[in-house]
């Protein structure tokens, strides 16, 4: 189909298996909270974030072998590619049985990460079937990659996005019917598990030249190049974990289950959007790489100004959403009791804003396989993240671990990564891309401010007053996107993009 028709569909498919799969975790979510006790919402997110943090184990080397992936695709060298899925099956197997090993030495030391008693029964129990849950995952999820290597993920999204649906509504029923997290947490095993066997039986039947060789590995000097960006991407991925997964560890240990509860209600949204715009940028990586190996370097620099733009355009909306809506929604959906304050809420939306805004920058440096030159940023960014996060939880609790991810990402990634992608992607100066950035984010304080103001006069409650709400805000966004935006040549360019899409 071409770059163009795969990201397209990537992108349909994975948008709208994305918003049906939210209402479902939305429902069970509301089943969740009324059915069982507070505190195993902040067992959810904490054990999840332990995970995360073994997660670790991967090192990045499914990214760095995806980018190895792309030029044998281009040549339709079908011979390097089975050696490489090859390296990938061992490599993940070795993941499994590291994770599983390291996950249950860890089970001595659980009862030190909650911060006073806890009444949840089986507690090391529903640890060890989180901890199964991810090593299923590893045995047999590696076919996927050459999937998404091809520019088909939507093909893969399809499986997940029903699996998740599907894993859902027998979860949603186990609750009503038994009270048992237990239970729970098993008919989630086997959804994955079923999943992950038909993602993998799909790949085998598109892709049979797999079977022809299922031994044979890349020779030492391709092994070495891989070596060296899953060296550079483990650095990334140590860094970005122990960002993503310290917070709610930090929370429990600070500050309580229940706080971590309450938390992971607003993650849960805003990962939910946070994943739709995730889809969108990850549906270009693959064709972005195979622009990158058969394109001119002005040719790709142009392309990224134009998905940048529409990165801005998605992420800024979102992020005006979010503040205005965030508190509204939660109060008629679950009551006051769950609720934060407007500051933590407030910075919540910024670490989304600014976590999204480095998607395209970061997708290219994947694509184009820059790994190497900004390996060390990372680990700055986790040391800063955990030192601030930690002193600021004992003073501020749950808003100083927020700030902590806010200094972390502002001081080391914001800057770094667009610099780098620059310097030894594009050859040229950076300068613009700041200056771009900061009235991006200018625009989006302005529209929150407006749309604050009127907000004042809606006297509407309830589902109703979110409703209202949501329009107002998407309406000052979309007019303040063209009266600022609509004569450059990025609206121009994207809006061609998106016409000539829409005709296909």
């Amino acid at each position: 189909m071409g770059r163009t028709g795969n990201s397209a569909k990537n992108v349909i498919t994975g948008i709208g298996g994305q918003v049906i799969s939210l209402v479902a975790q939305f429902v069970c979510r509301t089943v969740f909270v009324y059915t069982l006790d507070k505190e195993y919402l902040g067992v959810n997110g904490l054990f999840s974030n332990i995970l995360t943090l073994l997660s670790l184990t991967e090192l990045g080397f499914g990214t760095a072998l995806i980018y190895s992936m792309y030029k044998p695709i281009a040549e339709n060298d079908k011979a390097a590619i089975c050696k490489l899925m090859n390296l990938y099956k061992y490599i993940y197997r070795i993941v499994a049985a590291v994770i599983l090993g390291i996950g249950l030495c860890l089970i001595p030391f659980l009862r030190y990460l909650v911060s006073g008693d806890t009444s949840i029964e089986n507690f090391q129990l529903i640890y060890v079937l989180y901890l199964l849950n991810t090593v299923c995952g590893y045995l047999l999820i590696y076919k996927k990659s050459i999937i998404d290597a091809y520019q088909k993920s939507y093909i893969a999204t399809i499986y997940q996005k029903t699996g998740l649906i599907v894993q859902n509504i027998i979860q949603i029923i186990v609750l009503v019917v038994t009270h048992n997290f237990l239970i729970y947490l098993v008919s989630q095993i086997c959804v994955n598990i079923g999943v992950n066997i038909l993602i993998s039986n799909k790949a085998t039947k598109m892709f049979p030249f797999l079977s022809a060789d299922t031994k044979t590995i890349p020779d030492k000097k391709i092994c070495k190049t891989i070596a060296k960006n899953t060296f550079a991407m483990s650095l990334h991925k140590v860094g970005g974990v122990l960002v993503e997964a310290t917070d709610n560890l930090i929370m429990s240990a600070f500050v309580g289950l229940s706080a971590v509860g309450i938390y992971s209600n607003y993650t849960l949204i805003a990962n939910n959007i946070r994943s739709c715009l995730i889809i969108v940028f990850n549906s270009f990586t693959a064709s972005v790489g195979n622009l990158a190996a058969v394109e001119n370097r002005e040719r790709v620099h142009e392309t990224f100004r134009i998905l940048s733009f529409a990165g801005f355009i998605l992420t800024g909306g979102c992020s005006v959403a979010l503040y205005e809506l965030f508190n509204p929604f939660i109060r008629v959906w679950i009551g006051e009791d769950y609720l934060f304050g407007t500051t933590i809420v407030a910075v919540v939306v910024l670490n989304f804003y600014i976590y999204c805004m480095r998607r395209v920058p970061l997708m290219f440096r994947d694509a184009m396989g820059l790994f190497w030159h900004d390996r060390y940023k990372s680990l700055a960014e986790a040391a800063v993240n955990l030192v601030v996060s930690i002193v600021l939880a004992k003073k501020i609790g749950i808003l100083g671990v927020l700030i902590g991810t806010t200094i972390s990402s502002l001081s080391t990634c914001v800057w770094i990564e667009p610099l780098i992608l620059y310097k030894h992607g594009f050859k040229s100066s950076v300068v613009e891309y700041f200056k771009d950035n900061v009235i991006y984010l200018g625009s989006v304080i302005g529209v929150i401010l407006l749309v604050d103001i009127i907000n004042q006069f809606i006297c509407f409650g309830g589902f109703m007053g979110v409703i209202v709400k949501g329009m107002i805000s998407a309406l000052c966004y979309i007019a303040v996107v063209f009266i600022v935006y609509g004569r450059s040549k990025e609206f121009s360019a994207l809006k061609k993009y998106v016409l000539s899409l829409l005709k296909k």
